[in-house]
């Protein structure tokens, strides 16, 4: 995990090797069937003015980036 403050915003960054997964195939899901984790957190994101990037493939792992504007 690491954390950075970089030109007027805040960077989150959250990584691992576990068994990741296809992010194609989970945005196609009806949104009952996936559930509202990856949805909520774009959302409160977005909210703030930012952005969220999920980068995963299956078997290599997730890193999740979250950058914010701070004032």
């Amino acid at each position: 995990m690491s954390i950075k403050k970089q030109d007027g915003s805040l960077a989150f960054q959250v990584k691992d090797n576990g068994r990741g997964f296809d992010p194609q195939k989970i945005i196609k899901e009806n949104i009952a069937d996936r559930g509202l984790g990856l949805t909520a957190m774009d959302e409160r994101a977005r909210m703030l003015g930012g952005s969220l990037k999920i980068w995963s493939q299956e078997g290599q792992g997730t890193k999740i980036a979250l950058i914010v504007p701070v004032q």
